[in-house]
């Protein structure tokens, strides 16, 4: 599917219209019937994907964009495969039952202090209902209708009132055992995911190091 020199970045199946979602690193979207593997359409959107069959929408983003790009989401209709919006953010989760979203972007070392919280977004809409105060890319956990922010750490907060009401890893910034956050061989998170099916919460912390390992801080 990728042109010479690019290759596959993301797939979903779409279960309900029996179609593949496939990007490439060419900044491409490959829609294929999944029975057949015979191609649909080609979409100029790359990047990661995010798609919600009961709702029927498709978001295709990418997560990182050079200095001077505004970070985009698409939002494709699946029964036509028409965009019909574009959210500002750079991280999206989706609660399906609610037909709500839940947008940000990846915390980095770059990440400023006044740097936009998670906006929560009406799905059908796509208006805003209201804004965490807190950035990071949102993690929606459907078992306890709870929304996670991974930022460096990972914190809780409740999308119904906006407010965040926890964090899970607080050793992780914890200035007085670790000095100072992004060091050589400080640990942070780098992603979280809901497993559907297992109830699970699987969250990815690692120590950081540079190219002749972590040394001693």
């Amino acid at each position: 599917l990728a042109p010479e020199g690019a290759t596959i970045a993301d797939f979903r199946y779409d279960r309900t219209r029996d179609r593949l979602y496939v990007t490439d690193t060419a900044g491409q979207l490959h829609i294929l019937d999944a029975t057949s593997y015979a191609p649909v359409t080609t979409l100029p959107f790359g990047g990661n994907l995010e798609l919600d069959e009961r709702n029927g929408r498709l978001y295709v983003f990418q997560p990182f964009v050079r200095e001077g790009e505004e970070p985009a989401i698409h939002v494709l209709d699946t029964a036509t495969l028409a965009e019909v919006g574009v959210l500002s953010g750079g991280a999206i989760a989706v609660d399906t039952e609610r037909n709500r979203l839940f947008v940000g972007e990846p915390y980095t070392y770059s990440t400023t202090d006044d740097a936009p919280g998670v906006r929560i977004v009406d799905g059908t809409t796509l208006a805003e209902i209201r804004v965490i105060d807190q950035p990071g890319a949102p993690v929606y956990n459907p078992e306890r209708n709870e929304l996670l922010i991974v930022a460096y750490t990972v914190y809780t907060a409740d999308p119904e009132t906006g407010e965040v009401t926890g964090d899970l890893y607080p050793e992780l910034t914890d200035l007085d055992q670790i000095g100072f956050l992004w060091c050589n061989s400080c640990r942070w998170a780098d992603g979280a995911w809901y497993v559907p099916g297992q109830g699970m919460i699987a969250i990815d912390i690692n120590a950081h190091c540079a190219g002749k390992g972590c040394g001693v801080v």
